[in-house]
C-alpha cells in the first residue's frame, strides 16, 4: 500500500493516498483469487461449467464486499488458492511458500496448513512435517514478537479477550441481538451449514468423503476437512457479525451451491438472488457503519 500510495501524493493526503491504494490493491487481487479459484476448481471436479458456476458464487458470497475493503481478505485469498492450487498440481515448493505467505497474512492463516497435511497423510510424505513447521512459524514469530514487546503472552489470544471479549457461542449470540440482525445472520449461518448438510442429505457421511480422499477418489475432501475446522470457528469462537468474513475460505460452501444449480437450476438461481440480496444489505449496513464488520 505504501509503494503504490506514492503514486497519488501529489492529488491526495499521505492517508487518503493510502486508502486508494489498499482499494486498487483489494479489488486487483479479487479478480486474481477468482480466477485461481475458477483453475482450481475445474482441475479438482474436472467440469468447466461447476467452476464457472462455483466461481459466480464466490463472487457473490454475503462475505465478498471485503474483497473491495482495505481488509485482508483478497490477498489472503489469493495466497491460499494459489497455495491449494500448487497443491492439486504437485508443486511442492511453489505452493508451501505461497501457504507460508498466506499463514504471514492472517493469523488464523496457518489452518492452509490442514489440506497439505491431508495430502501427505494420503501419500504418506513426511515432508509433510516440514511443511506444518513453516505454515506454523508466522503465528509462532508473531506471538514472540508481541511477548518482547509487550510482555505478554500469546498476546494475540489476550488481545482478542480484551478489546472483543470472550464470545459465547453463536446461537447464544442471536437471542442477544436485534431480530433484523438475527434474521440476517441466521440465514447466513444455515447457508454455511449448507456443505455439510448436503453429505448428509446425499447419504455421503463426512467419514466417508475423508476415507474415499485418503485412497485417492475424492480430491475435494481436503478441503472439507479445512472447512470443518473454519465451521468449529464460526460456531464457537466467532463474533456473529463476522460470520460471512470467517465463511470466505470454505470453499466447498460455493462448490456445493453450484452442484444444486446442476441438479435443481431453480433452486440454484434462489440461492444466487438470496445471497445477492445478503451482500447487498450487507453492503448497505457495512458503508453506514451499523452492525455489519
Amino acid at each position: 500500500m505504501g509503494i503504490v500510495a506514492r503514486l497519488f501524493f501529489v492529488i491526495l493526503t499521505n492517508f487518503e493516498a493510502a486508502m486508494l491504494a489498499g482499494f486498487l490493491i483489494s479489488n486487483s487481487l479479487f479478480f486474481v483469487s477468482l480466477m485461481i479459484f475458477y483453475k482450481l476448481s475445474e482441475k479438482i471436479f474436472k467440469d468447466k461449467k461447476l467452476a464457472l458456476l462455483s466461481s459466480v458464487f464466490f463472487a457473490f458470497w454475503p462475505g465478498s464486499l471485503f474483497y473491495s475493503c482495505v481488509y485482508s481478505e483478497s490477498l489472503f485469498m489469493t495466497l491460499a488458492l494459489g497455495a491449494f492450487y500448487f497443491l492439486e498440481k504437485g508443486k511442492a515448493k511453489k505452493s508451501t511458500l505461497l501457504g507460508f505467505l498466506a499463514a504471514v497474512t492472517r493469523s488464523n492463516g496457518f489452518l492452509v496448513a490442514i489440506p497439505f497435511l491431508y495430502q501427505g497423510l494420503k501419500k504418506k510424505k513426511l515432508s509433510v512435517i516440514i511443511q506444518l513447521v513453516i505454515f506454523s512459524l508466522p503465528y509462532l514469530l508473531f506471538t514472540l514478537f508481541g511477548y518482547f514487546s509487550t510482555g505478554v503472552f500469546p498476546v494475540r489470544e489476550i488481545a482478542v479477550n480484551q478489546y472483543w471479549g470472550k464470545q459465547d457461542f453463536l446461537l447464544v449470540q442471536l437471542t442477544q441481538i436485534e431480530q433484523g440482525y438475527a434474521l440476517l445472520f441466521f440465514i447466513e449461518f444455515c447457508l454455511i451449514l449448507l456443505p455439510f448438510t448436503y453429505l448428509f442429505l446425499s447419504k455421503e457421511l463426512l467419514v466417508n468423503v475423508f476415507s474415499l480422499g485418503l485412497k485417492g477418489d475424492r480430491k475435494d475432501a481436503k478441503y472439507y476437512g479445512y472447512s470443518l475446522i473454519q465451521l468449529v470457528i464460526v460456531l464457537f469462537y466467532s463474533i456473529i457479525r463476522n460470520i460471512h468474513r470467517y465463511a470466505i475460505p470454505m470453499l466447498p460452501l460455493y462448490w456445493v451451491f453450484a452442484i444444486l444449480w446442476n441438479k435443481k437450476p431453480t433452486l440454484g438461481v434462489i440461492s444466487l438472488v438470496l445471497m445477492t440480496s445478503l451482500l447487498s444489505i450487507g453492503t448497505i449496513l457495512f458503508s453506514t457503519w451499523r452492525f455489519y464488520w
